[in-house]
């Protein structure tokens, strides 16, 4: 009978990941590392999938997760941010947005024949995609990291030597994402989460974002509670993921 089965699940039994060690947790950190490092364009999306897992705590150990999480958010983390730095990757992707989808419209593309032109044209679409999603994952990943760190209440701490490129660079790239809804909602909705935890985690930071006037990439001005106003439209018209945590943005800057 089943009530006579013995089971992985019983509290008699040590699973595995209760054994990680530190360094057990560093080097699985640094083999997600050593895959964004690769020149290889299939092993860097697969060390961003698994840089949004390392730092969900419901999908790994919490404190593999709080360990990524740090390494993903400062630079200047205990641990070295290990052979390769993950915050920088990671951020770079935010705040330099490269697009690859007129590199056709060069001049040299007239004396090309129409076969070689139409290679060169689908494979600055494959690259921008990738990069595209690349992005997407990068934003997956702070939000979780963000949101966990800001959870266990030591997001503040953690940033505290960077909290000023946190102000003027990463904060308006982000406003910058919010305000791009009406293309990329899921980016948008991303960014909206990223900016409350940065929110709840300082005065400092909420006044920046509703001081803010306008951003490199703005179609049009205002700020960031102008941003939030126009995306919030977009989620109630077409994301409703998006109006949830533009509301959630809003109410916690109106709140500080």
């Amino acid at each position: 009978p089943v009530s006579q089965m013995s089971f992985a699940c019983n509290d008699d039994i040590v699973l595995e990941h209760d054994l990680k060690t530190t360094q057990d947790e560093e080097d699985i950190i640094n083999i997600t590392s050593e895959l964004l490092s690769s020149p290889q364009s299939d092993s860097n999306m697969l060390g961003m999938e698994s840089l949004v897992s390392l730092v969900d705590a419901n999908l790994t150990s919490k404190s593999t997760a709080i360990l990524a999480a740090k390494r993903l958010v400062c630079t200047r983390h205990e641990s070295g941010n290990g052979p390769f730095s993950l915050h920088n990757y990671a951020m770079s992707l935010i705040i330099y947005e490269d697009d690859h989808e007129n590199d056709d419209e060069d001049d040299s593309s007239l004396e090309e024949d129409a076969t070689s032109l139409s290679m060169k044209v689908s494979l600055n679409r494959s690259i921008a995609e990738h990069t595209r999603r690349l992005r997407t994952h990068a934003l997956m990943a702070i939000s979780n990291a963000l949101d966990l760190l800001n959870s266990e209440k030591i997001l503040c701490d953690t940033i505290s030597a960077s909290k000023e490129w946190y102000a003027s660079v990463l904060i308006p790239s982000l406003i910058d994402n919010v305000k791009s809804a009406s293309s990329k909602p899921y980016d948008a909705t991303l960014a909206a989460r990223c900016l409350t935890s940065l929110a709840m985690c300082s005065k400092v930071f909420a006044s920046t974002m509703k001081n803010s006037e306008g951003c490199k990439n703005a179609g049009g001005g205002g700020g960031c509670l102008s941003a939030l106003e126009s995306a919030g439209q977009i989620g109630r018209d077409e994301f409703e993921l998006l109006l949830r945590d533009v509301e959630r943005c809003q109410s916690t800057l109106l709140g500080c």
